[in-house]
């Protein structure tokens, strides 16, 4: 909820207790259901982050799970602050009744952004069921596949923020991973995190 800590005020930040980052989580009701997109925030930490805790200073305080192992600390805490640089990222997404709605932080270069060839898009589902763990399941319900989904047109709007972006062959019920590897800033950067995740429960009606 905090300016200090940079562009991203009411999202979530979630701990990833196994690999070591942040998570940034944008979340959005549709046809009454919640329903959102996932993003790195911070990588490469070293260690599982078990408590997370937002700072009356405007920084964000990590604890990480104690190593294993003889002779190591049994844990330690990580402050964590904007740089005030804004990065040039994929701020926020929306789902629509054709496709999405891709928000950014930074104006992007409209010859880049409207390239339907820019982006790649493929869906897949996980198996709930009682063992740990599920491959990625496609459309048709076969293992360690996803389904491609296909972007056919891609309009930046007037202030170059929105890219609205029309989708064939999606379903409802499934993840879609969006990439957006040849997107640039105005300023010609490439994005920091290319790729995100949605969890699409429902097509907006």
């Amino acid at each position: 909820t905090d300016a200090r800590f940079g562009p991203f005020q009411k999202q979530l930040v979630v701990a990833d207790p196994a690999g070591g980052a942040l998570l940034r989580v944008a979340l959005e009701k549709v046809n009454g259901e919640w329903q959102g997109a996932v993003w790195p925030l911070v990588t490469n930490l070293g260690a599982g982050v078990s408590r997370l805790a937002c700072g009356a200073d405007g920084r964000l305080y990590a604890g990480f799970n104690p190593p294993v192992g003889a002779g190591q600390s049994p844990g330690a805490v990580a402050r964590l602050s904007f740089t005030g640089k804004v990065p040039f990222e994929v701020k926020e997404i929306h789902a629509m009744p054709t496709g999405f709605a891709l928000t950014f932080t930074q104006p992007v270069d409209a010859a880049s952004a409207r390239r339907t060839a820019g982006y790649e898009a493929a869906q897949f589902a996980y198996l709930h069921h009682e063992a740990d763990g599920s491959p990625e399941v496609d459309h048709a319900g076969g293992g360690n596949s996803a389904s491609p989904v296909k972007i056919t047109q891609a309009v930046v709007s007037a202030d170059r923020l929105t890219v609205q972006l029309t989708v064939e062959g999606w379903q409802p019920g499934f993840i879609t991973r969006l990439r957006a590897a040849d997107v640039r800033s105005a300023a010609g950067q490439r994005l920091r995190h290319d790729t995100l995740h949605y969890t699409l429960n429902t097509i907006p009606r």
